[in-house]
């Protein structure tokens, strides 16, 4: 295993025994605030979120008859109705902070996204990553190996004693 990954290691290990995760800095380069600290960071993470789009849904145009040169009849057409989709938007590549305060997630543009942390309301875990339910705004999905889906449980569940 790298330096990275026995990182990671002891990072969900100190996690899962209710203790303090241990870093040299701030993983990333995240601008976090002086009371903040690290509890858990993953690197090159595929993440997605969900936004709610609207889509016309039913109805017609209906049919045009020409009648005459210069006469035309439009008849039978029916209003559609508008529903909200889930559609989901691709943030490719990211870096994944998890502190004691917010999820920080940078893209590969590198526009930082904040979420706090006191908005997470749950976690799914799927055979190919996660997904974290906050109050506010759309789900996050995470794809990520197994071991990584246990460091992001135990990081949205860190409570300092």
């Amino acid at each position: 295993l790298n330096k990275e990954a026995d990182i990671r290691l002891k990072a969900i290990e100190d996690l899962e025994n209710g203790r303090r995760p241990t870093f040299d800095g701030v993983p990333g380069d995240f601008l976090v605030g002086p009371k903040d600290f690290p509890l858990f960071y993953l690197d090159g993470v595929k993440i997605q979120t969900l936004k709610t789009s609207r889509k016309m849904v039913g109805g017609s145009r209906g049919a045009s008859i020409r009648v005459a040169k210069g006469l035309t009849l439009h008849v039978g057409g029916v209003e559609g109705r508008s529903e909200n989709i889930k559609v989901a938007q691709d943030l490719g590549r990211c870096q994944l902070l998890f502190t004691n305060s917010y999820i920080f997630v940078r893209d590969q543009m590198s526009q930082v996204k904040r979420f706090p942390r006191a908005n997470v309301v749950g976690l799914k875990e799927y055979s190919d990553g996660c997904s974290v339910d906050l109050t506010t705004g759309n789900p996050l999905l995470i794809f990520t190996s197994s071991v990584n889906v246990s460091g992001i449980k135990a990081a949205a569940a860190y409570e300092e004693s």
